[in-house]
């Protein structure tokens, strides 16, 4: 079972989500050229979803807002996407094109620097974090759920998003 560490309200963090080769995968996927869609590995999508889906319950049932997601099925898609963040690197958020509404964000952590802090400035916390962290938050985190790391640390994550269509 895993252990779910409460950030603020709506932020919560599950410690080492990710298995090693899985992370490396991933890590492979990101560095290659274009985007994170083309460059994923079915396998590595499987192994995101289950791990997403394993979480996904708990979040809905005992963090998220009080909300009805679909009058009829509850039923709900995914967005990939990946974060970059780094005194040298640029935000890239590449999720959303379409025309869904994001309702929750599974935020993994592929690559970090020792001792790197994600700041939710909003909410007024900071959390160390690590390869193979899962955040999981509202997916708004550039407004309301901003998120943001410790001067010169770099991040990077691949997300999933439940989204209804």
């Amino acid at each position: 079972m895993q252990q779910y560490h409460f950030l603020s309200e709506y932020i919560v963090k599950v410690a080492s989500a990710l298995p090693l080769k899985l992370i490396d995968s991933l890590k492979e996927s990101l560095n290659a050229l274009g985007d994170i869609a083309e460059n994923i590995k079915e396998a590595d999508i499987i192994q995101l979803v289950e791990i997403q889906r394993a979480n996904y319950e708990y979040y809905s049932e005992n963090v998220f807002p009080n909300v009805q997601i679909n009058d009829e099925s509850n039923q709900y898609s995914l967005e990939l996407d990946s974060l970059t963040f780094g005194s040298e690197s640029r935000l890239i958020d590449l999720g959303g094109k379409g025309k869904t509404q994001r309702f929750a964000a599974f935020m993994f952590i592929i690559d970090c620097e020792k001792e790197s802090r994600i700041n939710f400035p909003a909410q007024s916390t900071s959390n160390v974090c690590n390869i193979g962290d899962l955040y999981i938050l509202p997916p708004y985190f550039t407004h309301r759920f901003h998120v943001e790391i410790s001067e010169k640390q770099c991040l990077r994550s691949v997300n999933l998003y439940c989204c209804m269509s």
